[in-house]
């Protein structure tokens, strides 16, 4: 696949996951998609403000299909009343894209919010079949109490 097209997939992803919109989101995954959050984050428990607190569920590691992924990364808009991503760097080596990404808003409780973020994707053609998240987790606890 051409580079271009691989930095067109994670933009309109990027995009997507910004805004929310998990039916774009779904659409750049593949249907068994598995999912690892940051170990910090699905250990954090049932805290208000936290994923597990605000979703209900604590995340698992990896999540394991479409479904269940959008249930966990598909919902900025219970954190953040606007959020952004910036992609900074996108690297391929064959089915492998990393990607370095500045997520810039405003928390759900009115805080200015921006935070560095790695992803590690595994693309089987042009939809993402193995994604890992890397980030602060400490700061984006801060920032949502």
């Amino acid at each position: 696949m051409a580079t271009r097209q691989r930095d067109e997939i994670m933009r309109g992803f990027f995009a997507a996951m910004g805004s929310s919109n998990g039916a774009a989101m779904a659409d750049y995954m593949t249907e068994s998609v598995r999912w690892w959050v940051p170990q910090s984050a699905a250990e954090r428990g049932a805290a208000a403000r936290s994923v597990a607190g605000v979703l209900g569920q604590v995340p698992q590691r990896p999540e394991v299909g479409r479904a269940a992924v959008l249930d966990v990364v598909g919902h900025a808009d219970h954190f953040y009343q606007k959020l952004e991503y910036t992609l900074e760097h996108v690297l391929e080596d064959g089915d492998m894209v990393a990607a370095h990404a500045t997520a810039r808003g405003t928390t759900a409780i009115g805080h200015q919010y921006e935070n560095e973020y790695h992803f590690l994707f595994r693309l089987e053609g042009d939809r993402i079949a193995e994604g890992w998240e890397f980030l602060d987790t400490a700061y984006v606890y801060a920032r949502n109490t």
